[in-house]
């Protein structure tokens, strides 16, 4: 027991206080006891009381931290991937493919002249000249007849008087004999005529060529075509909310 007034050690033998000389009043220090242990009793009771809900809800708290934080949850985002599929498509080719086609060209006309002498008449020869067309369709030739002055036994080029130039139509594998009365001076002169072709010979004849032709062609050709499907993945849910992962992506993304 305690002394009420100075708080000193006592016992129920003694009747005084040993150190302040206070009466020791058991009955009413045994109240003043009982009161304080009750008192200590029910604040030790009190403070147990909050100590259990406040432990509990620290450990709940940190266990959500931990399952927010730290534990993998799965989501189910959407994930583009590629395929390839086969579609049909025309193409075009080429091939090389034969005809026939008329091939025309232009050539001289194919022909022969020759010069002769004819009668004298009233001192003077008569020069003929014969135009032979060699083709299968009518031919007009330009045709001179001339003599030239012969010098050191051989004819020169210079004429000494000439009949010309005329034009003569002349048909198909025919010949045309043009003459003329010339007047040569001196007793030395040679004679001659020349005719030449006014108009080309059209050719044409059938000829194999070749031309390229377009065609279609039906392939199987393959494109990729993107594809969704949904997936599964982990992640705390912490991430989840502030958007740290992703809910769409492509195939082979993180």
């Amino acid at each position: 027991m305690k002394c009420p007034k100075c708080g000193s050690k006592i016992t129920k033998d003694d009747a005084f206080c040993p150190e302040c000389g206070s009466k020791a009043d058991f009955e009413k220090i045994e109240k003043k006891e009982k009161k304080h242990e009750e008192r200590e009793y029910h604040h030790k009771a009190t403070s147990n009381k909050w100590i259990k809900p406040v432990s509990i809800v620290g450990i709940i708290i940190i266990l959500a931290a931990i399952f927010i934080f730290a534990v993998p949850l799965p989501y189910y985002p959407t994930e583009v991937y590629s395929v390839s599929e086969p579609y049909t498509a025309s193409e075009t080719y080429y091939e090389e493919e034969s005809y026939q086609d008329t091939d025309c060209e232009y050539r001289r006309a194919s022909y022969n002249d020759e010069q002769s002498q004819g009668d004298w008449v009233g001192g003077k020869p008569t020069i003929i000249c014969s135009i032979t067309n060699f083709e299968s369709e009518a031919v007009t030739f330009e045709y001179k007849i001339y003599l030239t002055e012969k010098i050191g036994g051989e004819c020169g080029n210079d004429e000494i008087t000439s009949y010309g130039p005329r034009t003569v139509t002349i048909g198909a594998g025919q010949t045309v004999k043009k003459d003329s009365i010339l007047d040569p001076e001196g007793e030395d002169w040679c004679f001659g005529c020349w005719a030449n072709p006014q108009n080309q010979i059209k050719e044409c004849h059938l000829a194999t060529k070749f031309k390229s032709v377009p065609k279609q062609k039906t392939l199987t050709k393959y494109k990729n075509v993107d594809k969704e499907r949904k997936v599964t993945r982990y992640a705390p849910l912490f991430k989840q909310w502030t958007g740290q992962i992703n809910w769409y992506f492509k195939e082979g993304e993180a």
